[in-house]
């Protein structure tokens, strides 16, 4: 049998520096961080973008030295897709018992089968010694028979009996950082005991929490996210996707949040009753952020592509952003703010700022709208916009890297065709260029064209 073991002493706790899952100290044990390889063989989402370790039907087993204790409080995120008998808690006074079904200690209680899904394990219990306990005194995880099938992400074990209002802290760290909602008509709390999102502040949208965020005194920054329960596979990230959280560069500030939640509807596409020609969907997205700072960070959304039912394929798929919800299916509302998706590797991209402040709110969702015609291309040029995406009243420029034609002209239109720019391109040592601003948020399009070529290019101008 191969094992996993680590040397856990009485003061472990003060190698955290004052961190702990939800601000709690004085645990016995905080082990994250298990494995730095295994989700590259098995994937970075199943744990939402954070290391684990996973154990496949062998015989090796997570092992961890633990003292005598007559209190119990432990908390553990893993999940398992096969196998009976997935840990033991060995206390010196009892035993518990994970099994794929239920917690065996004093008593016996039945879990959700979640289906290989990661899950979060909160128990607290006082041991009192029924009889003689021979066996080590131990945290182990894996099954012995190597029939076991699953992964581990985080343990955390006290010696002592944790607080109702200290549990809460601790599960919404869990909550937050792996993408795991908490119960319905919940509250979020941040280490300090602060709210960070409460359910009576969101009436509908109270499905499929995701949070992005920071928090020093539970050791937490999440920067990319998404939730393993949600039945729509969405994902959110500041600036830029990476393949763990910890690689994403981003910084941010201490105890401040970005969250979202969706009202649990309908998300096939149907013809939508203001607008024939586009198709829309029930699910609708609300934002909110502890604070103005997330208004200047780029905020990237993820959704598979397979997953959008009876999609069109004769039009594109756009993101839709507005203030009111009321508002957010009017096309030709000028606040609404219209992003069109990239599309990779099965996945469409969507690339957009939410500017909201503290206790303000926005929403989004997805539509369908007729395909853009372009005049079929001759050739192809090499073009940089930046920035990218653009601001409103923002001055960009649209660097077109070409040096074989003596001059390219040029028209800039909105999504109804209305031409805001045209003439001819400028010249550089680089090819041609355009340097200009744009007032209004949405989708814009430059075509680039002479004798010889035609072929246009979207810009995108955000609030």
């Amino acid at each position: 049998m191969k094992f996993l073991s680590f040397l856990i002493v009485l003061f472990f706790a003060l190698t955290s520096l004052a961190q702990s899952p939800g601000g709690v100290l004085g645990s016995m044990v905080w082990h994250k961080n298990i494995d730095d390889q295994d989700y590259q063989n098995y994937g970075n989402h199943l744990f939402n973008f954070h290391q684990y370790k996973y154990f496949n039907n062998s015989d090796e087993v997570f092992q961890l030295p633990l003292q005598e204790l007559s209190k119990v409080s432990m908390f553990v995120v893993y999940c398992n897709s096969s196998g009976t008998d997935i840990a033991k808690l060995s206390t010196g006074n009892g035993v518990i018992d994970l099994n794929n079904n239920t917690l065996s200690t004093s008593k016996e209680f039945a879990l959700r089968n979640t289906f290989s899904k990661p899950k979060f394990l909160s128990f607290i219990e006082r041991q009192n010694r029924m009889q003689e306990d021979d066996e080590a005194k131990e945290f182990k995880f894996g099954g012995d028979d190597g029939g076991f099938e699953g992964g581990l992400a985080e343990v955390l074990i006290f010696d002592r009996l944790v607080s109702k209002k200290q549990r809460l802290r601790i599960e919404s760290y869990f909550a937050i950082k792996y993408g795991i909602s908490l119960p319905m008509e919940s509250v979020y709390f941040n280490s300090q005991g602060e709210e960070i999102w409460n359910y009576k502040d969101h009436e509908k949208y109270m499905f499929n929490n995701v949070f992005l965020g920071r928090d020093d005194g539970s050791g937490l920054e999440q920067k990319q996210s998404r939730n393993v329960y949600s039945d729509f596979d969405l994902s959110i990230a500041l600036t830029e996707f990476r393949d763990l959280n910890s690689e994403n560069s981003t910084q941010l500030k201490d105890l401040e949040f970005f969250s979202i939640s969706d009202n649990n509807e309908d998300f096939a596409f149907t013809q939508s009753d203001k607008n024939p020609e586009s198709n829309t969907m029930n699910r609708i997205w609300e934002v909110s952020a502890s604070s103005s700072e997330f208004s200047s960070n780029k905020i990237i959304i993820r959704i598979d592509a397979v997953q959008l039912e009876k999609r069109d394929l004769e039009k594109d798929v756009y993101l839709i952003q507005h203030f009111n919800e009321s508002d957010l299916f009017d096309l030709e509302d000028d606040k609404l703010v219209i992003v069109e998706a990239k599309e990779l590797d099965g996945q469409l991209e969507f690339i957009s700022r939410f500017e909201i402040g503290e206790s303000e709110r926005m929403y989004f969702t997805f539509v369908e709208l007729p395909k853009r015609v372009v005049d079929p291309l001759t050739t192809s040029l090499k073009y940089e916009l930046f920035p990218n995406p653009i601001l409103n009243r923002e001055t960009f420029t649209f660097q077109v890297y070409n040096k074989e034609f003596d001059y390219l002209e040029y028209s800039i239109t909105n999504k109804v065709g209305e031409v805001f720019y045209e003439g001819n391109l400028e010249s550089n040592e680089n090819g041609f260029y355009f340097r200009g601003e744009l007032e209004n948020e949405g989708p814009y399009f430059i075509t680039v064209y002479n004798d010889f070529i035609r072929e246009s290019f979207e810009l995108i101008v955000i609030k």
